[in-house]
């Protein structure tokens, strides 16, 4: 072994405190987001963007999970400029979600799709996946806090558990919908819409928004 190179009981010990140092600090933004939403307090900076170009980028920001999962990340329904007002940064950051979630649940060398769909007022932005897909009977636990499926776990997949309902949060206030699409040993499809012409949503209670994605 060479000088300074660490025992590979060392190293992997040094990947487990990585990988839980990393968890912890995806719980901690996701508790800190959820108390913001519930106080009113999470920032939106509306800007009108080309979702399209931010679907390119999110992709090639994501580029960690193909590495690290041996999966493949392409965007389809992108090429021609699609023009919307919202936030960019927490558009990102439910995609990555919706990346990241795919990424853990798909078999190394398959597919996962990033695809937008225009309608004349609103965008359909979805990720698709070919892993195990979501069982009927827990379909209603998707976006609650702490989910935990029958056939995922936490510990293993190393998710918070609090991501979804984070997502769920952050898409109404943007005044969209979010769902999936999914079925039993064939895969999911997860998807949010977006208006076109936004104004942040204020007449409901952040709080309430907060109890419907708990």
């Amino acid at each position: 072994r060479a000088a300074g190179e660490l025992p590979s009981k060392a190293r992997a010990l040094l990947e487990i405190s990585h990988r839980n140092a990393d968890r912890l600090v995806l719980i901690i933004n996701d508790i800190l987001d959820l108390e913001k939403i519930s106080n009113g307090r999470l920032e939106f900076n509306l800007q009108q963007i080309d979702i399209s170009e931010l679907l390119r980028e999110t992709s090639a920001a994501n580029a960690s999970l193909e590495q690290r999962h041996g999966v493949r990340i392409q965007v389809e329904n992108a090429d021609a400029p699609m023009q919307v007002v919202t936030d960019p940064n927490r558009v990102i950051q439910v995609l990555t979600n919706f990346l990241s979630n795919a990424a853990k649940f798909s078999k190394p060398s398959e597919r996962i799709v990033i695809r937008a769909q225009e309608t004349d007022d609103e965008l359909r932005i979805s990720v698709s996946d070919r892993g195990p897909g979501i069982p009927a009977s827990e379909e209603h636990k998707v976006f609650q806090r702490f989910a935990d499926l029958s056939n995922s776990s936490r510990a293993e997949k190393g998710g918070t558990g609090l991501g979804l309902s984070v997502c769920k949060a952050i898409v109404e206030n943007l005044g969209g919908k979010i769902g999936f699409d999914s079925r039993e040993g064939f895969g999911t499809t997860f998807y949010f819409t977006l208006p076109k012409k936004n104004s942040l949503v204020a007449a409901e209670e952040p709080a309430s928004l907060l109890r419907e994605a708990s």
